[in-house]
Parts: C-alpha cells; sequence; structure tokens
C-alpha cells in the first residue's frame, strides 16, 4: 500500500496536467458536445459510461486522505474523458481512411505521368525519325541542285543569272539540312536526360541507398483486400519480438492471455503474419492487428513498413520492451510521411520499475524508507526512457520530432479496459488511461463523419 500510495501520488499529477492541457485544445468542446449529443440519442452509452465513474484509485496515503481524494477524481476524469471519446466513435459512422484515399490519389498521378512520359519518349522517337528522313532527302536534294550548278557552270554566259539563282537554292537546302541536324541532336540530348535518370535511380539501389518508396498498385489492392474492412478502425501494434505485442493486444481487448480468443503468447515469436484481432465488445468499432516483429522477417527495416501493408492502419502503436531499434525509427519516419497517428509505447514497466527498486534497496541498506525508494525509482524509469528515446529520434537522418513516450503495464490496462476498480487498486498505474483517451480520440478525429472532413492530397516523399 505504501508502494501503491507514491504511484498514485505521481499519477494524481501527471493525471491532473492532462486534464488541464486537454480544456486547451480546441477539440474539447467539440467531443463535448457530442458527448451530450449521444446521451440523448443512446441510452445504452449512458449506462456504458456509467459503469466507468465507480472506477478510481481510492489508496490511503500515509500524508493524509487529500492526496487519495485527488487520484480518484482525476483518474475518474480522465477515465470519463477516454469513454467519452469512445460513445461519440460509437454514435458515428466510420468514414474512408485518409491515407488510403492519399495513396490511391498518389497513384493515380503515377501512373500517368508513367503514361505521358512513355508517350512523350515514343513521340521524340518518332520526330527524331521523320527529321532525319528530312535531313537525308535535302541533304540528297543539295548534292543534286550542286551537280546542276557545276553542269550549269559550262553553259553559256547568258544563263548566268539562272545558275546563280540555281546555287542560292542550293545554298538554302543545305542550310535547311543543317538545321535539321541540330533539332536531331537536341532530341537525342532529351532522350539521353531521361534514360540518364533512370540509370541513376538503379545505381541507387546497387549501392543500397534507401529510396523512398510507394506500395506498387498491385501491393496496395492486395494488402487492402487481405486486411481492410469496411467501417472499423484498424489499429496495428508493432515491435521486436519478445516486446509483449501479443499481450498489449489482448489487454486493449479487455481479455487475459489465457482466455479463449485471446492472441498467443510466448517467449519465443508467434506472429508470423499480420494477424486481425476484432475487439469482444460488437459495440466498438475497433480490430487490432498484431504485426510480426521486425527480427522474425527477412526485409531491410526500410522496406518493413510497406511489406507489412502498415498503411492502411488508422494508428500505430510502436511498442518497445528495452530498446528502441532502426525498424522502430523507419515505422516513425513512414507514420510521418502517411500522416499515420503513431504511439511510443514502452511495456512491462512494472517488471522495469521493480529491478530499479530492488537496485536501490541494495544500496540505501535496510533502514531506508521504502516508499521513498519506489518513488525515486518510478520517477527516474519514467525519464530515462524518454530521454533515451529523445536522442534516438534526434540522431536520425533526418532527425524526428520528439514525442511522448507512454509506459504501461499489461494488468493495469486490462482493468482499465474491463472497468474492474477493485482489480485496478493493486496496480502500478503509470499512462494507461491517457494512451488509452489519445489512440481514441485521435481514431475518431481522422475517420469519424462528425469530425472535420479530411481532404485528399498527394504526400510529399
Amino acid at each position: 500500500m505504501q508502494r501503491a500510495a507514491v504511484f498514485a501520488s505521481q499519477i494524481a499529477g501527471s493525471m491532473t496536467w492532462c486534464i488541464l492541457a486537454l480544456k486547451t485544445f480546441n477539440y474539447h468542446r467539440y467531443i463535448s458536445h457530442h458527448y451530450k449529443h449521444a446521451q440523448n440519442e443512446t441510452p445504452r452509452f449512458s449506462s456504458y459510461v456509467g459503469c466507468l465513474f465507480p472506477i478510481s484509485l481510492s489508496v490511503t496515503v500515509p500524508s493524509g486522505q487529500s492526496m487519495g481524494n485527488s487520484v480518484s477524481s482525476a483518474v475518474t476524469r480522465l477515465a470519463a474523458d477516454t469513454f467519452a471519446t469512445l460513445g461519440v466513435i460509437r454514435s458515428s459512422k466510420v468514414e474512408d481512411n485518409p491515407t488510403m484515399l492519399s495513396i490511391d490519389e498518389q497513384l493515380r498521378r503515377a501512373e500517368a505521368e508513367e503514361e505521358e512520359s512513355a508517350h512523350r519518349i515514343e513521340q521524340l522517337e518518332k520526330e527524331k525519325q521523320e527529321l532525319a528522313d528530312k535531313a537525308k532527302k535535302e541533304q540528297e536534294k543539295a548534292q543534286t541542285v550542286a551537280q546542276m550548278v557545276e553542269e550549269l557552270k559550262k553553259k553559256k554566259q547568258q544563263r548566268l543569272d539562272n545558275t546563280r539563282k540555281e546555287r542560292e537554292a542550293a545554298q538554302r537546302a543545305a542550310n535547311i539540312a543543317d538545321e535539321l541536324q541540330e533539332q536531331i541532336k537536341r532530341k537525342e540530348a532529351e532522350i539521353k536526360k531521361i534514360l540518364g535518370a533512370q540509370k541513376e535511380t538503379e545505381a541507387k539501389w546497387k549501392k543500397g541507398i534507401r529510396p523512398v518508396e510507394w506500395p506498387s498498385r498491385e501491393e496496395y489492392e492486395a494488402n487492402k483486400r487481405r486486411l481492410y474492412k469496411e467501417g472499423k478502425f484498424h489499429l496495428a501494434i508493432t515491435g521486436l519480438s519478445g516486446s509483449g505485442k501479443s499481450s498489449l493486444v489482448n489487454a486493449f481487448r479487455g481479455i487475459w492471455d489465457d482466455e479463449e480468443g485471446a492472441a498467443p503468447t510466448d517467449i519465443v515469436e508467434t506472429t508470423s503474419v499480420v494477424t486481425p484481432y476484432p475487439d469482444p465488445d460488437p459495440a466498438n468499432p475497433f480490430i487490432w492487428f498484431d504485426v510480426p516483429g521486425s527480427g522474425t522477417i527477412s526485409c531491410p527495416d526500410w522496406t518493413y513498413f510497406n511489406d507489412q501493408g502498415l498503411y492502411i492502419f488508422d494508428a500505430i502503436i510502436i511498442l518497445f520492451n528495452d530498446c528502441f531499434s532502426a525498424t522502430d525509427l523507419a515505422i516513425l519516419q513512414n507514420c510521418a510521411r502517411y500522416m499515420i497517428p503513431a504511439y511510443i509505447v514502452r511495456s512491462k514497466s512494472d517488471v522495469h520499475i521493480d529491478n530499479l527498486i530492488s537496485k536501490k534497496r541494495r544500496s540505501a541498506g535496510p533502514k531506508a524508507d521504502p516508499v521513498k525508494i519506489a518513488a525515486e525509482a518510478q520517477k527516474e524509469y519514467l525519464a530515462t526512457t524518454q530521454k533515451t528515446v529523445n536522442i534516438l529520434l534526434g540522431k536520425n537522418d533526418p532527425p524526428l520530432p520528439i514525442q511522448k513516450v507512454y509506459t504501461v503495464t499489461r494488468d493495469a490496462l486490462t482493468f482499465i479496459v474491463q472497468r474492474d476498480s477493485e482489480g485496478l487498486q493493486g496496480c502500478t498505474v503509470l499512462d494507461e488511461h491517457m494512451l488509452l483517451r489519445d489512440v481514441l480520440q485521435d481514431a475518431y478525429w481522422r475517420r469519424s463523419e462528425k469530425s472535420v472532413p479530411f481532404q485528399p492530397m498527394i504526400l510529399n516523399a
């Protein structure tokens, strides 16, 4: 209970800050409006949210009752915001995936440009041949005229005027032939430039330079048929093998690893293909996807995103346990390019914090205050995790913007989704409420019919 009190005090500060920050966003008013609207239209929504309000962390803190009340109020309000957003999502129609609209438009333009380029080369070749034929004819004509001039020189003086005219005609023919030759050279230079760009691209591939890749039309359509389902939000969890992806999928669905329908978990990576897991509650329009760990697939990190079809997802959670990998950075970079919300999440945080506590107890001795040690361990873990990821984001080429790292535990997230306040009291609660709320709100704003309409655009390479 002493450790829980310390954790609760940390949560109270961070959760209260989040609630105040949320009030500064313009969409907070928007969600509040639709929350009231959803209450009037859907009686079930009211009872659903009502089930959430009992959730609290009623922890008895040695220093007084006020801190416990603050924690309970902060977590209850944050949880209410989270499931209020869920209710609004339920009451709204899911619009088309904006990234897929952008890719469709990108592919259409790319195909049109490719067709236009081929047509242009064909036209230039045709014009080149026509100019060559014309130049040959003009040269032959010039030679004929020159022969006639030489013959005319032998004729009488009275025909000198006519001879001069013929000579001028021969000169004009020669000038025309020279001009046609210049035009042929210009056409050849234009064709050479097009072919040079093609060879340069091929050379980069051979040298291993990472190009900006877009999926082909065939790849895009195949992944869409395999993974995409109309009217649903598609949420992917990626990460290295052993980072706890399957357990997090189960936690987001509110089920335990040993329950029927749970994503299989094991020490050895069990996921070999992208696997969908629908939300057990039919009222929730979510499909959670367990993506194979990058360490189990023979593909470069810069092709992993397209090879797995990650561009069809509405949000991507990048999960790591100990190490934040090059593939994780590549996924973040592609998410920015495709304008897909991405969340960096560190799993098994309770295990990491317990390890820090044990280490500090050994160095502090038996007389050390366990509550103080627990608080210091949690604070150090959160700060070190965020700092390490910030450094890696800054060292990427090009540098990636700094973003929050969510620290979570499987048990706490599962109890929150299950709305089990009693089970939650015995857990280490960190950023689970915030992560769930942010994912739901971003999904709502990105694809709900009641959100701001999305304008398809061509994504820059």
